[in-house]
């Protein structure tokens, strides 16, 4: 069955039995009044792996299955998962926000109610009306830390209520989103786009260029994650190269090294700078992605090389050279992964900041390239060699 054409999956996080009530009441209105497919762990129909914990079961059907969270917070955290020191909600939660779904976070209004007085002394005794003070620490870290949409709560309707119109916005979003689409069918490069990158290349909201290029660049990281996790053990794998003459061989893997890191660095300051274009002038979001994934490309080149040299039979004095190699290449693979996050994180605090009527200037300093302590480290090896 398409995933595409079936109904929207809505998990439903929270403790059980003090919400028995209010789940039970989300099930009939999701269920029955919108023709969604909720998730709660209670009903016969949530899938589960026999194998698994509880804990994992949840978290995989976040993880798998759904389109939408629906977080409600009452008097109790909830069972630790005895891995994580995370309560079950609590990691429902944390796999929602990795996926990128829609979050709606309804606190009970009590404990709302009881947070300042929480922060204000975090060491009093709040036993008689929640079960630990983790539970404030979980709350504070939803709607301060991570800035989710939160609402208060007294009983199950007052969530339905919120539900409802939280849904019919979302639902023009997406009708808006559809036709946007449509009548750019002819630009294929959005087609190997998804969630909030496809969103805010049709939508161009405010600061919508740094965004773009944030949001595919880690979309284009992420499409290489077996391969990192692979350079991450530090292991040689694959088969080698029998390397006879290992000293003009290791200087040639580390020219490529530094054209690798020339090429990132004109990726940035040259290429990414003519897709915004200049001031006052449209950016072209096409090649704002266009850069995203040929920075992409070079960080999967870079993480194939690291495993090459790895895996070379090479005479054992060489040793300490193919390290210092390997290493700086494996600094350069680090700044390009943490590149789109830094953007992303420092241009949302930007927007997210209260509005002046003073002219704001957002300062990034963006680095990629192999620093120079590597390169004479391997110099000096060179020299130490006879080189």
């Amino acid at each position: 069955m398409d995933n595409n054409a079936a109904p929207p999956h809505v998990m439903v996080s929270s403790t059980f039995y003090d919400l028995r009530r209010i789940r039970d009441d989300l099930r009939c209105f999701l269920q029955d009044d919108l023709g969604y497919r909720p998730l709660l762990s209670e009903h016969p129909s949530f899938p589960i792996d026999p194998d698994a914990k509880l804990a994992e079961n949840c978290r995989r059907r976040v993880e798998r299955d759904a389109d939408v969270l629906v977080l409600v917070v009452g008097g109790r955290y909830g069972s630790i998962d005895r891995d994580s020191g995370k309560s079950v909600t609590n990691l429902e939660y944390l796999a929602a926000r990795h996926k990128g779904i829609p979050i709606y976070a309804f606190i009970a209004r009590d404990v709302l109610a009881l947070l300042p007085a929480w922060k204000a002394e975090p060491t009093r005794d709040f036993s008689s009306q929640v079960d630990t003070p983790k539970l404030f620490e979980f709350v504070e870290q939803v709607g301060t830390v991570h800035g989710v949409w939160v609402q208060g709560f007294n009983d199950g309707r007052d969530i339905i209520d919120a539900l409802r119109t939280q849904f019919a916005y979302e639902h023009r979003a997406g009708l808006v989103l559809r036709r946007r689409l449509a009548q750019r069918s002819d630009q294929r490069w959005l087609d190997n786009l998804q969630g909030a990158t496809l969103r805010i290349a049709l939508e161009e909201p405010a600061g919508w260029e740094f965004r773009l290029f944030a949001f595919a660049l880690i979309d284009s990281i992420a499409r290489h994650d077996h391969l990192r996790r692979r350079h991450e053990t530090g292991i040689p794998l694959g088969l080698g190269e029998d390397i006879a003459n290992a000293m003009p061989w290791i200087q040639a893997r580390f020219a490529d090294a530094k054209r690798m890191s020339k090429g990132l660095e004109r990726l940035v300051n040259h290429t990414l700078q003519e897709a915004l274009g200049p001031t006052g002038a449209p950016a072209s979001a096409e090649k704002i992605v266009f850069v995203a994934e040929a920075i992409g490309d070079v960080y999967a080149d870079a993480l194939r090389w690291a495993s090459r040299i790895r895996a070379a039979n090479i005479e054992g004095r060489f040793e300490r050279l193919r390290s210092i190699t390997a290493d700086a290449v494996s600094d350069l693979i680090r700044q390009v992964r943490e590149f789109g996050p830094y953007i992303r994180d420092t241009w949302e605090t930007a927007l997210s900041a209260p509005p002046t009527l003073e002219k704001r200037t957002i300062n990034m300093t963006l680095t990629i390239g192999i620093p120079p302590q590597w390169v004479n480290a391997f110099d000096a090896e060179l020299k130490a060699l006879g080189a």
